[in-house]
């Protein structure tokens, strides 16, 4: 069911209001509201139109109760609230927070009273009421429309985090958000896809499909998250959700503090401290442990609320500001095939330009062929774009498609070449290494900052020479004269004799550099440089065996035969290489030993995750190396250090699980400055 996009009539609004009826409705059985070709980000703009022409047009509004029911929270039920579970007011914008700010700051200072808030996450998934009777957790309530909800006791997993069954208080209501961490929507997806049914589009749509059916048995219902954000009792917000801890709840305010910092705890007296905070949370998305889409603005007194009150819709003492959505609704016009430097065939949606994490997005990663047979997209299918900062966009599944739509079907055979494609692994692989597309790639690499770092010869100049027909091989490269590339597009007298120049310069790079162009399979620029500095020069590698590849650290049997493979595949190449005059011996080969017991992290096995400021990727991992440790990409038993920004990632989960010791990057880089 397509949505309008404009109210213009009467009739306009009308049939807007029942498409968003119709999207709360479905949400509410479980279907999910992308069941009618809509995200929560193309229900709250209409929402919003809808709202708009009500104060435009007074006289064709209804009574459709969609402001007491927000997307995903749909239905009556028939259990009723101690207390009305009322929606958020939200906001977008800093005019908008300002105006609830002096509007609430002014109602306050009318009763002698002062404005202190706490701001704490939004949590995107399903708000629920506990209530506790005799200590024992005796009925779990979702929101319904505010007023009465549904008994979903007998649906939550026994072992549902932050939601213990019995406490050491009599009666208590508690109410928060079930949630999907990471790790947990992860794992109900891959029972899910194993049971050969398509990946739930998110982790909120999951766990509608899991609390509000019926037919699940107990044993069947994936594990989840329960995280308190009020009680039914007067007192501060903030020692309230201390008192929660106490009781083994875990408060949303709490996991905030953990993420983003401790600020979070206290309240805030001015509009300067809530609008630092809410940045400061939105900064911490990527690496919260739980979906987010917003930050919620609290009054901390409970005396200060009752003051203010409600609306029939809404609380006057809180407010949600709503980031950038990073969801949104598109069309896949086509399913593009991409051969990268090892032939690999990567797969890319075109999509129809739509506005999402804070930009325009025109393409999305679609993985590989298996994983997009369990997403089941097609070219023309209505589809959700998931972006989350500056994460490569991804298709997370379709909502709709044409009645004519049939199914995409992944080539077997090279799509620039013609060979057929290695398809023993999940991603298909073009095994012609004298494929001009691949090599074509493989040279964009071998010139880049990761490999030879040649000036001048990025993936446009490369192209340009490619697609004369001058070269696609690096020693090809080096014959390459002002004079044949004059007169290409881009190329003056200029550019083309710094290119030659800069070409020539490369050859005396460090060996290591050189190995990290030649493209090797299951190797990069890590890998390679071990492999440089354990056997000393080109010679000794060429010649390497199985068993003597396997001496190198990170090079276990199958990576060994890889590279021994790959090693006489491009022996021809390498004799030119050799002839060019390349470096083919290390800078330390013949050297006494470095002494490195006296560097910070002399024996340490360091691994990294986010950002150490003022470093790329590569950049920290050859700052571990000179400080005396080694760098790896995942934590295991080995690790004996991570270097984190704060928990949330599965790798800083890991190491907490091992016992790993965890520094701060800017633990890292006072080492430097030590």
């Amino acid at each position: 069911m397509a949505h309008p996009s404009e109210i213009n009539t009467e009739t306009d609004y009308q049939r807007t209001v029942e498409v968003l009826r119709s999207a709360a409705a479905a949400y509410y059985t479980g279907d999910g509201i992308e069941t009618i070709g809509m995200t929560d980000a193309d229900y709250d703009a209409l929402l919003e139109d809808v709202r708009h022409i009500e104060q435009a047009h007074p006289d064709w509004t209804v009574d459709h109760g969609l402001d007491r029911v927000a997307a995903g929270t749909g239905g009556t039920g028939d259990v009723p609230h101690s207390v009305p579970m009322l929606s958020l007011g939200k906001v977008t914008a800093a005019d908008g927070l300002r105006s609830w700010w002096d509007r609430t700051a002014s109602s306050l200072a009318a009763a002698d009273d002062q404005l202190e808030v706490v701001v704490e996450p939004k949590l995107d998934g399903i708000a629920i009421s506990a209530v506790y009777v005799d200590g024992r957790l005796h009925q779990v309530i979702t929101r319904g429309d505010g007023q009465v909800g549904e008994d979903v006791t007998d649906r939550i997993p026994t072992g549902t985090v932050g939601l213990p069954r019995e406490i050491n208080q009599t009666h208590l209501t508690v109410r928060g958000e079930l949630v999907f961490s990471t790790d947990q929507f992860q794992a109900a997806n891959a029972y899910r896809v194993a049971e050969g049914k398509a990946p739930f589009v998110n982790p909120r749509n999951a766990l509608a499909g899991s609390v509000r059916r019926d037919d699940i048995p107990a044993a069947e219902r994936p594990a989840m998250t329960f995280l308190a954000y009020a009680a039914v009792v007067s007192e501060h917000h903030g020692r309230l959700m201390l008192g929660l801890a106490d009781l083994g709840f875990v408060p949303a305010l709490h996991l905030a503090a953990e993420v983003v910092g401790p600020v979070v705890l206290d309240s805030a007296g001015t509009l300067d401290e809530v609008a630092e905070r809410i940045a400061l949370i939105g900064e911490k998305r990527l690496t919260f442990p739980y979906a987010l889409d917003g930050a919620v603005i609290k009054v901390d007194s409970v005396r200060s609320r009752s003051l203010l009150g409600e609306t029939s819709a809404h609380p006057r003492w809180a407010v949600a500001w709503k980031y950038p959505a990073e969801e949104a609704s598109t069309t896949l016009l086509d399913i593009e095939v991409q051969v990268g430097r090892t032939g690999i065939h990567s797969l890319r949606g075109r999509l129809e330009p739509v506005f999402v994490g804070g930009t325009t997005v025109t393409y999305a990663t679609l993985h590989n062929p298996s994983d997009l047979a369990a997403r089941d997209v097609r070219p023309g299918d209505t589809v959700v774009v998931r972006r989350a900062g500056d994460v490569i966009p991804e298709i997370a599944g379709h909502i709709a498609r044409p009645s004519d739509s049939v199914p995409w079907v992944m080539p077997t055979d090279c799509v620039e070449c013609g060979s057929e494609l290695d398809q023993s692994e999940k991603r298909w692989r073009c095994v012609n290494r004298d494929c001009i597309a691949g090599a074509g790639a493989l040279l964009v690499y071998a010139c880049s900052r990761d490999a030879l770092d040649i000036e001048g010869a990025g993936e446009g100049a490369i192209g340009t020479i490619v697609g004369a027909n001058l070269t696609h091989t690096l020693p090809g490269l080096a014959t390459i004269t002002v004079a044949d590339l004059v007169g290409l597009d881009g190329f003056a007298q200029t550019s083309a004799s710094t290119l030659v120049a800069n070409i020539a310069a490369a050859k005396t790079r460090p060996l290591h550099r050189l190995v990290t162009a030649l493209g090797i399979r299951m190797t990069g620029r890590r890998l390679s440089k071990r492999i440089a500095a354990h056997f000393g020069t080109l010679d000794a590698i060429r010649s390497a065996t199985v068993t003597e590849l396997c001496e190198v650290e990170g090079i276990g049997a199958r990576r060994a035969e890889t590279i021994r493979a790959e090693l006489d595949a491009i022996a021809g190449l390498l004799d030119q290489l050799v002839a060019q005059g390349w470096n083919t011996v290390d800078e330390n080969y013949g050297a006494a030993p470095t002494d490195i017991g006296d560097l910070p992290l002399a024996g340490e096995k360091v691994v990294v995750t986010g950002a150490v400021p003022g470093y790329g990727r590569n950049e920290v991992n050859d700052l571990i190396e000179r400080l005396g440790g080694k760098s790896s990409g995942s934590v295991s038993k080995a690790t004996t250090l991570l270097i984190s920004d704060g928990p949330g990632s599965s790798k800083h989960t890991k190491a907490e699980e091992l016992g790993v010791r965890i520094e701060s990057p800017e633990w890292l880089v006072s080492l430097v400055a030590g």
